[in-house]
């Protein structure tokens, strides 16, 4: 089951959330995260923006890659 997790837990450094969010990261490379002050509309307008991003063409998202680009995400960090 993907991990779902409380930010505010996440924030208070609950030992049991750490857990899961480690879990989240390394057995299913995502995870849902409840309990934000996103509103309904930024969610949204986020996935919205999320949905034309993987509908562009290849070359398109080449342009932004991460890893042809050598940029680390704070998550690719972890445990390093």
């Amino acid at each position: 089951m993907i991990p779902k997790i409380d930010l505010q837990a996440l924030i208070a450094k609950d030992a049991g959330t750490n857990r899961d969010l480690l879990a989240g990261i390394q057995e299913y490379g995502f995870l849902i995260v409840h309990n934000t002050s996103l509103s309904a509309a930024d969610v949204t307008r986020v996935t919205d923006m999320y949905l034309q991003f993987f509908h562009l063409p290849g070359s398109e998202k080449e342009r932004v890659s991460m890893a042809k680009n050598r940029i680390k995400s704070r998550v690719g960090c972890l445990g390093q």
